[in-house]
């Protein structure tokens, strides 16, 4: 289903004409099917949302920010939700290599821990700067950076880092917009796309929306969004 064709069936079921639903070069029908998937995002990492993407330029001591982000491969930008997983590639080319993907908070209280043993009563003696030996993606909001910070180690002062995503979809905006919740789980979209819109129209054109028929459909969606990864692992395990 397009998103034209999905804004056919949200004002059919209002009763309405869907020119009724623009308001000052705002349509309201894709506004509110924007805000229902944008609250599926939120509440769940969709199988089908899942990516490679990479960082092309991060510095080893500045990082890079997420916005940098493009799809593996390509010069699509992707806008990333969830980091999984990170990987740095072999100095000579032949590969890449996962790393782990840390907090700001976890990097300080490793560099604590580093420290710790240096403490002495005068506090201004200097320490040796080495760090630990394995290598760690820092997420710190929307910037990313690598740690140990060594150049020589990394195989210059600016690298590919690559990652495995969960990410954001794209805003509904052309009539052609599609994606796997229009194409699966429309029944849900509609439901929440019409709660959505209720928050946005008169009081006398709203539609009451049970929560338990939310709740249902919503179910409905993390059902089968798990059945994805659990037919895989059993298919895998018949091998």
């Amino acid at each position: 289903m397009t998103l034209a064709e999905f804004r056919s069936c949200v004002a059919a079921y209002m009763q309405r004409d869907e020119t009724t639903f623009t308001y000052g070069g705002t349509n309201l029908l894709t506004q509110a099917a924007n805000m229902a998937r944008r609250w599926a995002e939120r509440k769940r990492n969709f199988e089908m949302s899942k990516c490679t993407a990479q960082i092309t330029s991060v510095h080893y001591t500045n990082g890079a920010l997420l916005s940098a982000m493009v799809l593996k491969g390509t010069a699509t930008s992707v806008a990333a939700k969830t980091l999984n997983k990170a990987f740095l590639p072999f100095t000579d080319g032949s590969g890449e290599f996962p790393i782990d993907i840390i907090t700001r908070e976890k990097h300080v209280e490793r560099i604590e821990r580093h420290y710790e043993q240096y403490i002495t009563r005068n506090p201004r003696e200097t320490a040796p700067s080495t760090m630990v030996a394995y290598f760690a993606v820092v997420r710190h909001g929307d910037y990313v950076y690598i740690c140990p910070a060594d150049s020589t180690a990394l195989g210059g002062e600016t690298l590919t880092v690559y990652f495995d995503i969960v990410r954001w979809l794209p805003d509904y905006s052309a009539n052609g917009d599609t994606d796997f919740l229009l194409t699966y789980c429309s029944d849900f979209m509609l439901v929440q796309t019409v709660y959505m819109l209720n928050f946005m129209i008169k009081e006398d054109q709203r539609i009451p929306i049970s929560n338990n028929l939310r709740a249902d459909m919503w179910q409905s969606v993390v059902e089968w969004d798990s059945s994805m990864i659990m037919n895989s692992a059993e298919d895998a395990s018949l091998e």
